[in-house]
């Protein structure tokens, strides 16, 4: 496959399916497998992104607000066991 051709599965895989990308890359009747389309986006390397945040922040209380409709409560084994 040419680079082109390439840049255009990966960029139609990105709004659709791979199939799709896979026919609507090529020009000619010819159509791309949904399987290649695949190893093509995931050939992708995606370069790591470093945080900036040089030190963290110390903070003397921490708050923390949850109620029992999010936070369920926890047993080690039986009721009452906290």
């Amino acid at each position: 496959m040419s680079s082109d051709v390439v840049v255009k599965v990966i960029d139609s895989a990105v709004d659709g399916s791979y199939r799709l990308s896979g026919e609507k890359a090529v020009n000619t009747e010819a159509v791309i497998s949904k399987q290649t389309v695949m190893k093509a986006v995931h050939e992708i390397e995606i370069p790591k992104i470093t945080s900036k945040i040089k030190e963290k922040k110390k903070v003397k209380v921490l708050h923390i607000d949850a109620d029992e409709d999010h936070v369920s409560l926890q047993y080690k084994e039986t009721k009452g066991d906290l």
